[in-house]
């Protein structure tokens, strides 16, 4: 079972408005395998200058989202993207709970646990997929976090993605 990273990379704020689930049918022709090409015309919701990552971390340069009524999904460019790392970690506010999904390279799922106050396992997220290479991608499936009404990414001071050193 996966635990948290401590990860200090703070995802910068950005003026696009944060992805959020409505009750709308909307379509997605996303294929989660690690390639942005059928990311194109979804806007950027993270723009951050190569170069700038403290040693032992992934240097995200883009960062895509999309949510519809059954999952959301992200794709996350990086200024290496063949740089090892470890575990990959995405914070969630759902309602007044913070869920943290863990995955790791080659795991075919990721591990969810409630960081609201001390590190609760929640299970694993089965339901979601990721992949890596060239780019990591990911399909949060709702169900996994409790079908919430509301997704809201956290963009607090534990966001982040940690390599391996």
């Amino acid at each position: 079972m996966p635990t948290p990273t401590n990860t200090r990379s703070p995802i910068p704020a950005t003026s696009s408005p944060t992805p959020t689930a409505t009750a709308t049918t909307i379509r997605t022709n996303i294929t989660v395998d690690g390639r942005p090409d059928d990311w194109a015309g979804r806007p950027v919701l993270l723009n951050d200058p190569a170069g700038d990552a403290e040693a032992g971390f992934l240097d995200l340069t883009t960062g895509r989202a999309f949510v519809n009524q059954h999952a959301l999904y992200l794709l996350v460019e990086t200024a290496n993207p063949t740089a090892p790392f470890v575990q990959f970690d995405l914070l969630f506010e759902v309602g007044a709970r913070r869920l943290l999904i863990s995955w790791t390279p080659g795991q075919g799922d990721g591990f969810i646990g409630d960081v609201t106050g001390e590190y609760q396992p929640v299970g694993p997220a089965v339901k979601s997929s990721f992949a890596f290479s060239p780019t990591l991608e990911a399909r949060i499936d709702r169900r996994d976090l409790g079908s919430p009404a509301r997704l809201s990414p956290w963009t607090g001071p534990r966001a982040g993605w940690r390599r391996s050193t």
